[in-house]
């Protein structure tokens, strides 16, 4: 028996890595998650700002269009 579990070796491949590259690997994964849902959260913060007719707080054309800013 190797010294990595075939679910350890599954996930790996999964991810086109070696079994020791994995837990860094994940964790990079796991970044890239966490700044997608920051980006998501920040465009979801701005559309329904601008849905109820406020500003952003930034310097864009639909706040400027509209003269909040």
């Amino acid at each position: 028996m190797g010294l990595f579990s075939d679910k350890t070796r599954r996930m790996a491949a999964d991810l086109g890595v070696t079994p020791e590259a994995l837990p860094h690997a994940l964790k990079q994964s796991e970044q890239e998650r966490q700044g997608r849902d920051k980006q998501f959260q920040r465009s979801k913060a701005i559309t329904d700002a601008h849905a109820a007719g406020q500003s952003c707080g930034g310097d864009c054309a639909v706040c400027r269009g509209r003269g909040l800013i």
